[in-house]
Parts: structure tokens; C-alpha cells; sequence
């Protein structure tokens, strides 16, 4: 059973809202006030916000294994696993028979995000970047689902995580997580400006990476390692200088991390950790020149064995635990921190390391997958 042990000063800002053992992915969903849920039978479920279950995909749409990826673009839906990755369009909001047409194909992936530019993109390990978009559509339901997969012309590289940063002349920002390669970043149809990025010479295991979803940042995003280090990016194109950040509390496994405009959230083996705004104080902590200091952060972690959490807007954080669902009220959260700053009453002595940012061009080809027809 999963266990989740939230300090009481924040236990109006979390509840439990589905408690199933087959969940195995939670997110946002199409529509504002309702989720999404995937489960380890291959089953996608809406639900309202409070966890009531309203419907689900077909039996058709159902897909053979766990899913660990759904994501929404435009009407249409991209669902992922290990072994196959699936696209449909969505029915109308008037379309009481609840139709959907789409299909799937073989080749999972690592999960799938939904691009600014409308495109979905997934990460597939050592086999590359996947970038999914819609050819054609006709009358009679059938779809032409383009396949373009990008990988390094030399070296192996591990496509572990992706996510989306901004658009440039209609081409989509990326940024990614290759494990104990670093980081790569670049635009993705014009290949253009991809990246290695290493940083000292320090081997990192990044896992993870996302968007810092600051307006006046739009290229800014967090990286994470497997081992809890964080390291923040003010513009993932051109930084050349930054730091990582060790916190004494962030121990076990690294699976996760996300991050609004207010709170960045690191998820481990041990522990939700939510961290207030930490990107406003790099250029200060670019200043220090010993390798710790005390800084105030405003921190709070709760105790849990969550395996997966998602954002849903900047409203909800959705938290994956092995039997059950917990939605954490974002604005509620904002609101308790500030009036009880838990682990901010003091200032947290903080492991800093400066980082000089080595970039190599990283020469990309890409090539069109078959494309599948589906109906």
C-alpha cells in the first residue's frame, strides 16, 4: 500500500480523489475540469475533478500494456507504452456517440509530451527523438499519421525525457534528457542548433528535464539527476555558466520533475519536495564561491512512495501512488507556504556548485518512419 504523509498545516491543499492499484499514468486531460487516467491494462479514463469516473476509450482504442504517456494537442489524443504508441481524434463535444478514429503502431516510447507547435513528440531511448504529426485527413475518418525520428549522426545517445521550451520561426524548442550524456537541446525540424551539454566534468545521470513555465524565461528549464542534483537553466539555448543544487533533504531515487512559474516539484523514492521559486536566486547563487552556503528557500517535503505526478495547468499537481490518486490544490498550496513557511523558517544550508556549460554541436539525422493509415 502507498503510503503519504503530509505535514497537517497542508492537509487542506491535498486529496485523495481515485484509489485503484491499476493506475499506471494521471494527467490533464482535453478538458479543463476533468483528468485523465491510463491504466496498466492498456484502459484510458476520464474523470471529473474530484475523481468520479465519466468514460472511457473504446474497447477498440484499448491498448496491450501499461501506459506510461497520454497527451493532448487539437482534438487529438497521443497514448504511449513500451511497445506501442497510439493517436486518435477526439469526438465533438456534440457527438453523443462518442466516436473516435485513430490507431496505432509498433514501437513504444518513454512517454509523450504535446508541442506549442501542435506536434507530439516522444522520447525512445537509443533509438532517437519522435516527432508525431498529422499528414492528412478526409471525410471519411482516415488520417495520415507522419513519423520523423531524429538520432546523432556519431555516438549513442539515451532520449530518456523531452520537453518543450518555446517555438522560433515555427520550429519547435526541445530539450532533453540523455542520462550520463547530459543534456541535449536544440530545435527539431530544422535540426538546427542541437546541443550536447555537459557540465565540468562532472558524469551526471540526468533523467529528467521540463520547462521552468516562466513567462519572462521562455527558454528556461530544470534538469534533474537521478541522484535528487538540480540544475537550473535560465535559457537552455546559451548559458554558459549556472549551478547545481544539492539539498541535504532530497535523498532516495529521482523520478520527476515539474515546475510552474512558483514552485518547482521534485519527486523521489522517499519524497514530494516543492520548492519556491528557486530560479529567482541564481544570479546570487552565481556570486558564491565556496561550494555551500546557507540560503533561504522556502521548501516543504511530504513523506510518500509515489511513482509518477503530473501538472495539470498551474491549478493541480496530480500524484501517482501505487493504490491510489492525490490531487494537491496548487493555489491553496501558494497561499499555506507563505503563512507557514515550514523548512523556510531557517535558512537551508544548500550544497552550490558552480558549473561551466560545455556545448558541442550535436549533428542530428532525421528520417520519416512509414507513415501509418488510420481509421
Amino acid at each position: 500500500m502507498g503510503t503519504f504523509n503530509i505535514d497537517p498545516r497542508f492537509s487542506h491543499c491535498c486529496k485523495m480523489i481515485l484509489e485503484r492499484n491499476d493506475i499506471s499514468w494521471a494527467g490533464p486531460s482535453n478538458d479543463a475540469m476533468m483528468f485523465c487516467f491510463g491504466t496498466e491494462t492498456g484502459e484510458v479514463i476520464w474523470a471529473d475533478l474530484d475523481g468520479r469516473l465519466l468514460w472511457d476509450l473504446p474497447d477498440a482504442a484499448k491498448l496491450g500494456e501499461a501506459i506510461n504517456g497520454i497527451a493532448f494537442n487539437a482534438g487529438q489524443m497521443c497514448v504511449t507504452t513500451r511497445d506501442e504508441t497510439a493517436v486518435w481524434f477526439l469526438p465533438k463535444d456534440n457527438d453523443t456517440e462518442r466516436s473516435y478514429c485513430g490507431g496505432t503502431t509498433a514501437g513504444g516510447a518513454h512517454g509523450v509530451i504535446a508541442g506549442r507547435s501542435g506536434d507530439f513528440y516522444t522520447p525512445l531511448g537509443v533509438a532517437g527523438l519522435q516527432n508525431l504529426f498529422v499528414e492528412s485527413f478526409n471525410s471519411s475518418n482516415k488520417f495520415l499519421l507522419n513519423r520523423l525520428v531524429a538520432t546523432p549522426e556519431k555516438g549513442s545517445v539515451n532520449f530518456y525525457s523531452v520537453a518543450s521550451l518555446a517555438t522560433a520561426e515555427g520550429d519547435e524548442i526541445l530539450a532533453c534528457a540523455i542520462r550520463q550524456n547530459g543534456l541535449a537541446m536544440g530545435r527539431f525540424k530544422s535540426g538546427k542548433d542541437f546541443n550536447f551539454i555537459t557540465f565540468g566534468n562532472n558524469n551526471f545521470d540526468f533523467i529528467d528535464i521540463c520547462s521552468a513555465g516562466i513567462s519572462s524565461l521562455p527558454s528556461a528549464a530544470y534538469a534533474l539527476t537521478k541522484e535528487g542534483v538540480i540544475c537550473p537553466l535560465q535559457n537552455a539555448m546559451s548559458d554558459l555558466r549556472t549551478v547545481t543544487m544539492r539539498f541535504p533533504s532530497i535523498a532516495g531515487t529521482a523520478y520527476r520533475i515539474l515546475a510552474t512559474g512558483e514552485f518547482v516539484f521534485v519527486l523521489t523514492s522517499r519524497a514530494l519536495h516543492v520548492i519556491h521559486k528557486p530560479m529567482s536566486k541564481i544570479d546570487a547563487l552565481l556570486t558564491i564561491n565556496n561550494d555551500s552556503r546557507m540560503v533561504h528557500f522556502d521548501k516543504v517535503s511530504f513523506d510518500m512512495n509515489a511513482v509518477d505526478m503530473n501538472l495539470v495547468g498551474n491549478n493541480w499537481l496530480l500524484i501517482l501512488l501505487p493504490d491510489r490518486v492525490f490531487r494537491l490544490d496548487l493555489k491553496l498550496l501558494k497561499n499555506t507556504l507563505h503563512e507557514f513557511p515550514s523548512e523556510a523558517s531557517e535558512p537551508i544550508s544548500l550544497e552550490v556548485s558552480g558549473q561551466l556549460i560545455t556545448r558541442e554541436a550535436m549533428a542530428m539525422s532525421q528520417k520519416h518512419v512509414s507513415p501509418f493509415v488510420t481509421v
